[in-house]
Parts: structure tokens; sequence; C-alpha cells
């Protein structure tokens, strides 16, 4: 999945998200990409209760103990400020929808499936074998699955709660 997203997302692009976990970690992987869109909608579940459940699982040990999570807390608060939207489900959402969109908002691909924005699910520890995850080839395969995206956007009241309650988590981490 990250190898996906670091060839489909173009500076001055976007990216929609709806993921059931956010990760640290996984963000440090992506974030010089990340840094040169221009603007990302971001849809999490209000369920991630502490800055703790930022910090991975059993499998980013090894991220730990390179004592970076204070660092990218901290340049994952600064990017949350600078470009990105974000609501908040109501609830787990049961899969997670990537939708990369060139300059013009032109949806190109959509990764959905299995894919959180965590290390498994962006393939980069191990993740469960038995997941499923899919990725459109071309910008009319992806039209309808951006269109989704759109609907739970759309369908989420728009307040400061969801990105405040991430905000709220991050400072656990960068005091």
């Amino acid at each position: 999945v990250i190898d996906e997203l670091r060839a489909c997302l173009t500076t001055g692009g976007r990216l929609d998200v709806a993921s059931p976990e956010l990760s640290l970690f996984a963000f440090g992987e992506l974030r010089e990409v990340l840094r040169r869109l221009s603007g990302t909608r971001l849809i999490l579940p209000l369920v991630q209760a502490s800055g703790q459940s930022l910090l991975g699982t059993e499998a980013d040990r090894g991220f730990r103990n390179q004592l970076s999570a204070h660092k990218f807390a901290r340049d994952l608060t600064e990017w949350l400020h600078k470009a990105v939207d974000v609501k908040a489900a109501p609830g787990p959402l049961p899969q997670a929808a990537l939708v990369a969109k060139n300059a013009d908002g032109t949806p190109t691909k959509v990764i959905s499936g299995n894919c959180p924005l965590t290390t498994d699910g962006l393939g980069i520890t191990l993740a469960n074998q038995f997941s499923l995850v899919q990725a459109t080839e071309t910008p009319e395969e992806s039209q309808p699955l951006a269109g989704w995206f759109n609907q739970m956007w759309n369908g989420l009241t728009s307040s400061a709660d969801g990105k405040a309650a991430l905000l709220l988590q991050l400072e656990e981490l960068t005091v």
C-alpha cells in the first residue's frame, strides 16, 4: 500500500482518507509525501481514546525503540494544522479508504480494504494474511469510490471535535 501511495500522490494533489486507526509510525513513513499535498480530508473514529493508541501495536516495537514518536507527534500536529480537515466518525470504521487525487481534484487511485494508516495497514510490518486490499487501476474506476468517500464526508457533521480530539491525543505525546 505504501508503494502505491508514494507512486500516485503528486505534488499539489490531495488525499482523502477514512481509516479505522492512525499510527505515528505510518505517518512517519509517509510524511514527506503528505507534506507535498495541497490538502487532506481525514475521517477517524472517535474511539481512539489516548495518545498511546497512536503508538501502534506490538509490531511497531522496533519503531518505538528508535525514540522517534515525539518528533513524529510534533510533525503530525504541524501537518494537521496546515493541511488537514478532520471529521470524526461516530463509531468504528469497518475498513479504510484512501482516495488519491491530482491537483485539479480528479480521483486517480482508490485503495480500500484492510489498509488503515498504520504500519501493518501500509504493508510496512506484518499484517493479517487473510485480509483484502484492493486498488483501482484507472481514474474511471476511482470515480464511484471517491463518490462514496464524499458521501461519508458530507454525512458527518462539521465540527472541530474530530481534529481537537486528535490534537489532544498528540499533545499527550509531545509534552
